[in-house]
């Protein structure tokens, strides 16, 4: 039956499209875990309080100022139309790249008195970020052509 037959099927709503679509769809879900699953450790471990731990980062996680860019930027890349999307787009990017320069170069990647289980949760969010760089950069480039 169609749909224009059957009065209960133009009542249910239309399917909504999933807002991540590619490495996008597993990489900002991930960096939201690792960042929060940092924090959290951050404080267990006596290494920030919790409060200051989400909001300004910590060894071993993000600040949320980071955190919110890359969230901005990821929604408006995959919802919104050609203008919003280069917008969100350089947002992301521009978040990922802060970041993955801070990764390498403010002292906190196996800082004195980390274990090695958060050296390796500093890793993964690292390659997470990588992997989300290079998606919005390779998408900027095809966009592009």
């Amino acid at each position: 039956m169609s749909t224009l037959q059957d009065p209960i099927a133009r009542l249910a709503p239309a399917p909504r499209p999933a807002p991540f679509r590619g490495p996008l769809a597993v990489t900002i879900p991930l960096l939201v875990a690792f960042y929060a699953v940092g924090a959290v450790w951050a404080a267990a471990d006596d290494l920030k309080p919790l409060g200051s731990a989400l909001l300004n980062g910590s060894v071993i996680n993000a600040p949320l100022v980071i955190i919110a860019a890359q969230l901005v930027g990821a929604y408006g890349l995959a919802r919104g139309g050609a203008r919003r999307a280069a917008a969100a787009g350089a947002l992301l990017g521009l978040s990922c790249a802060v970041s993955l320069t801070a990764f390498a170069a403010d002292g906190d990647l196996a800082h004195a008195g980390l274990g090695p289980q958060h050296v390796v949760l500093q890793c993964l969010i690292g390659a997470a970020t990588a992997v989300t760089l290079a998606t919005v950069l390779a998408r900027a480039w095809r966009a592009r052509r």
